[in-house]
C-alpha cells in the first residue's frame, strides 16, 4: 500500500487526529515530567561547556537516573545518542498506546542529525582512512536513528525521515496525521530529535551569537481512534 503524501486530498474523512501518548528525552532529564518539572519552575537550565577547538557551551542531555531499557537493545549498545534520544522519548510515547508495532508507522524529523559520530568519523578519515573506524559510518546518515527505532520494535513499518530547517516537525506532524486520518497506519510515532557538537555550535554562531542550543528528543503518537479514557502521558 502506497503511503499518501502531503499532497494527496482525496481521502475520506475519518475521525479527529488525537494525541495518543508523549515522549521527552531534554536537558531537564529523560521523561515528560522531567521536561515539566523543569517548565513549571521557570529557570533556565545552565548551560555546560562543549568540547571543541575554541571554548562552547551548550545544553546537553543529563545520564538518566535509570537506563531506560530500550537501551539495552542490540542496536541501540553502541548508537549516537540522538538515536537513543529518539528511542526512549518512542517508547515513552508508545507506553499507553495499545496497537501492536505492525499497525504503527513512523516519521522521524531532524535538522541537523548525527552530528558527533559524523565528525568523528571525518576527522579520522582526515586523519588516516586505513584506521578510520567503519562502525562509525551508519550512524552518520540522517534516517539511522528512524531505523534504530523501528529495530527497537521488532517490526516492519513504514518509516521516514524529513531533513529541514526548524519548521521540519510541523511537516512530519501534518504527515504523521495525514497517514492516521488516510487509514494507511492505525497510529503514526512522530519524533523530532537533534544532538550537540562543537560543530553545530560554531556553524550556529553565524546566525545567532547568544542563543544557547540544547540536544534531545520528543515524540507524540497520533490517533484517529477513540480513547477509551484516562491520560495518555
Amino acid at each position: 500500500m502506497k503511503p499518501p503524501s502531503l499532497q494527496d486530498t482525496g481521502s475520506p474523512r475519518r475521525n479527529p487526529v488525537t494525541v495518543r501518548g508523549m515522549g521527552a528525552v531534554s536537558p531537564a532529564g529523560w521523561g515528560v515530567s522531567a521536561l515539566r518539572q523543569a517548565l513549571e519552575q521557570s529557570s533556565p537550565i545552565a548551560a555546560c561547556p562543549i568540547e571543541g577547538p575554541r571554548p562552547f557551551r551548550g545544553r546537553r542531555v543529563p545520564p538518566p537516573a535509570e537506563r531506560p531499557a530500550v537501551l539495552s537493545h542490540a542496536r541501540l549498545r553502541r548508537s549516537s545518542p540522538i538515536s537513543q534520544f529518539a528511542a526512549a522519548a518512542a517508547m515513552e510515547a508508545l507506553r499507553t498506546v495499545p496497537y501492536p508495532p505492525t499497525e504503527l508507522g513512523i516519521v522521524f524529523s531532524t535538522m541537523c542529525g548525527s552530528v558527533r559520530y559524523t565528525r568523528r568519523f571525518y576527522a579520522e578519515t582526515l586523519d588516516n582512512p586505513a584506521t578510520a573506524s567503519p562502525i562509525l559510518f551508519p550512524e552518520t546518515v540522517f534516517n539511522a536513528p528512524a531505523s534504530h527505532v523501528a529495530a527497537a520494535l521488532d517490526a516492519s513499518v513504514p518509516t521516514y525521515t524529513l531533513v529541514g530547517d526548524s519548521s521540519v516537525f510541523l511537516q512530519a506532524l501534518a504527515l504523521g496525521a495525514q497517514w492516521v486520518d488516510s487509514g494507511f497506519v492505525r497510529c503514526s510515532l512522530v519524533i523530532a530529535a537533534e544532538e550537540t557538537d562543537w560543530s553545530v555550535l560554531e556553524g550556529w554562531k553565524l546566525f545567532s551569537r547568544d542563543t544557547e542550543l540544547a540536544e534531545g528528543a520528543a515524540a507524540v503518537c497520533l490517533s484517529c481512534e477513540p480513547d477509551s479514557g484516562g491520560d495518555p502521558t
